[in-house]
């Protein structure tokens, strides 16, 4: 996954519910800094954009990664 530099805070967090947490330890105002792109907010935390990409990428990737259904045995096992 690679995270777009202009998407907004707003809009990750709708569409990765997970990005919350690393969005607060970061210091991202994800209420009334909502609008500000990943990018401005970054910047704002004292982070560079790669930096917040890296931590949002490394924990949806494991949240994806947990979120699988567990595997199952095929067909033909007994």
């Amino acid at each position: 996954m690679r995270l777009d530099p202009m998407l907004s805070v707003h809009e990750l967090i709708l569409r990765y519910p997970a990005a919350l947490p690393v969005l607060t330890t970061a210091g991202i105002d994800t209420c009334c800094g909502g609008g500000l792109t990943l990018a401005a907010a970054a910047q704002g935390s004292r982070l560079t954009f790669e930096q917040l990409a890296a931590r949002l990428e490394r924990v949806l990737a494991e949240r994806a990664g947990s979120s699988r259904p567990p595997r199952t045995a095929g067909a033909g096992a007994r």
